[in-house]
């Protein structure tokens, strides 16, 4: 119930245009160990294996809202958990470019999972909508997450891409751009 609550919160904020973005010293690696930390009973106890890559050539501090980088890790790997009965889910963070004052990361998120079709991967992002209503019946939730994830994406000043197809899993990924920390 607590997080149904928070994600009409956060959905709220967004929506009036009230969420702001923070800029602390933060580390890629350290987002990716901590969510898939928070994250791995989940899989354990559906027997996937759960596995991250973070690539060595980000800088170990850059700045950025690490609590909504985080956030958007944690809707995307828990919905890859819940989605994927067989197989696992994968986590990587890699370095796209590297500039003297930023560098910008690619994080995505495949699954084995089930899939989505093409024609309904973009009412995916909608709030409170979810593939149809036997998916909702059967595994949960509010539809909410990847709208609040796109949202939050774009406010981070990136874009939330989705590229699946029916029974072949899901690869979500997006593109941040950090200012390297002093």
């Amino acid at each position: 119930l607590l997080a149904v609550i928070n994600d009409v919160l956060d959905f709220s904020k967004i929506e009036a245009g009230r969420l702001e973005v923070a800029s602390e010293d933060l580390s890629v690696s350290g987002l990716i160990d901590s969510s898939m930390n928070i994250l791995a009973t989940q899989a354990e106890v559906k027997d996937l294996f759960f596995i991250s890559f973070t690539d060595p050539r980000i800088p170990d501090l850059v700045k950025g809202d690490g609590p909504r980088v985080r956030q958007v890790l944690l809707n995307l790997l828990s919905n890859a958990i819940k989605f994927t009965e067989i197989g696992g889910v994968f986590l990587s963070a890699t370095l796209v470019s590297r500039e003297p004052e930023q560098c910008t990361v690619k994080f995505s998120i495949l699954d084995s999972g089930i899939g989505v079709s093409p024609d309904l991967q973009q009412k995916l992002f909608e709030p409170f909508i979810q593939a149809d209503h036997s998916i909702s019946r059967k595994y949960g939730g509010t539809g909410l997450g990847l709208s609040i994830s796109r949202s939050l994406v774009e406010l981070l000043g990136g874009a939330l891409l989705l590229q699946s197809e029916p029974g072949n899993g899901a690869e979500f990924s997006f593109t941040l751009t950090f200012k390297n920390a002093a």
